[in-house]
């Protein structure tokens, strides 16, 4: 999906998501190509790596969609 620790031995990288919005959120029929799991995958390998000193990360989304990040040090 958004690839491995690819970034790990480099100088700091910005990573900018802005992944369908998910499930509890959109009408599912909008797009032609769809993923309704998508956006849960990119939240779950962002928490994974948040804390990646060389990874500046950024997700696109819902006020609210991405909340459960702050738990981890993440801002809005």
């Amino acid at each position: 999906m958004c690839g491995g620790n690819w970034q790990d031995s480099k100088s700091p990288c910005g990573i900018f998501f802005d992944p369908p919005y998910s499930d509890e959120k959109r009408n599912k029929n909008i797009y032609a190509c769809e993923s309704m799991t998508v956006a849960h995958e990119v939240r779950e390998w962002a928490k994974k790596r948040g804390d990646n000193e060389n990874y500046r990360i950024i997700i696109a989304g819902y006020d609210g969609e991405h909340d459960e990040l702050l738990n981890y040090g993440w801002t809005v």
